[in-house]
């Protein structure tokens, strides 16, 4: 059983210097969700939840993606993940002329709205980004795993997928050693009975990988994973975290369209993770492609596993 994903990335060139607070991601992915509204929308003026177009709308489908009523024991949740996440550079000031990588995950059936992302993307750049209206202009796309180059071509993205195996590894693999390395690339924003977690914790981490997997694989992949890795969540106890230097990241950002401002910060840092760390290891990789937590669809929750010896300097 996989997962079919694509990475885009595309390179902002912006035109003036500025700063897009509280980062860029929280920034583009808030902005890049209006403008994709008004591109996609047919029925102005009625929620998302009430209108009969939600399932056919592009804006429907990445953004408020329905559990069928039918299927309400087999999640907690009224809308299923989001298809796609934007991994933006944690930063959050840009330079004029100069080119900033936003890559684009998309998952499963969310491949084959890439032209909208595109369209959208494009538009946001003549409009401005954040307070100071920061235009900016796309200068390339790209295949991250092909590095082909996408300006010029049609695809929707679905024939350039990267399978992602959800397979379990043998206990006998030595894929992993005992001894393993965590780095949050960006905040990882977990949340223990509705609570943000301010420390890290294993079991909860794996728990968050599980059913971020389960869920996109089930709603967009229409795979189900149901079962296959909760015995993880029990062994979970046995590892051993070390070595602990984290940061909690209080950040916030307005959202126009709830009204209120919402936390977009969580861990930064890295730990270390000891233990046999050999049935974690689908797990490990999965994380490492679509990101764990909450908020991924603004780059949130991007982590990185390194053997000690393999640590960049």
């Amino acid at each position: 059983m996989v997962l079919h994903i694509s990475t885009i990335r595309f390179s902002l060139r912006f035109q003036r210097d500025g700063h897009l607070l509280p980062w860029i991601g929280a920034v583009l992915r808030g902005a890049f969700g209006g403008v994709l509204r008004e591109f996609a929308c047919r029925v102005g003026g009625v929620d998302c939840g009430e209108c009969p177009l939600v399932r056919t709308c592009a804006y429907g489908y990445l953004f408020r993606t329905p559990v069928p009523a039918s299927c309400s024991d087999l999640t907690p949740y009224t809308h299923a993940p989001h298809p796609f996440a934007f991994r933006p550079p944690m930063i959050d000031f840009v330079s004029r002329d100069k080119e900033i990588d936003v890559d684009l995950l998309l998952v499963g059936k969310g491949t084959e709205y890439l032209p909208y992302f595109r369209i959208a993307l494009a538009e946001l750049g003549r409009r401005g980004l954040g307070k100071q209206r920061l235009r900016f202009r796309i200068a390339k796309t790209r295949c991250v795993r092909t590095w082909r180059n996408l300006d010029c071509s049609p695809d929707a993205g679905s024939e350039l997928a990267f399978p992602l195996s959800v397979r379990q590894v043998s206990p006998d693999s030595d894929q992993h050693p005992n001894e393993l390395k965590l780095f949050f690339m960006t905040p990882l924003y977990l949340e223990v009975h509705g609570r943000e977690l301010r420390r890290f914790d294993f079991r909860v981490f794996i728990l968050a990988t599980v059913r971020r997997l389960e869920d996109l694989a089930l709603w967009h992949c229409g795979v189900d994973l149901r079962g296959e890795f909760h015995n993880l969540i029990g062994i979970a106890k046995d590892i051993r975290v070390g070595n602990e230097q984290t940061q909690h990241l209080s950040l916030w950002r307005s959202s126009a369209t709830q009204g209120r401002h919402i936390p977009v910060g969580g861990l930064s840092g890295g730990v270390s993770l000891a233990g046999d760390l050999r049935p974690f290891a689908t797990l490990f990789d999965a994380a490492e492609h679509v990101g764990v937590g909450k908020k991924t669809s603004f780059g949130l929750g991007q982590v990185m596993f390194y053997r000690w010896e393999d640590i960049p300097a």
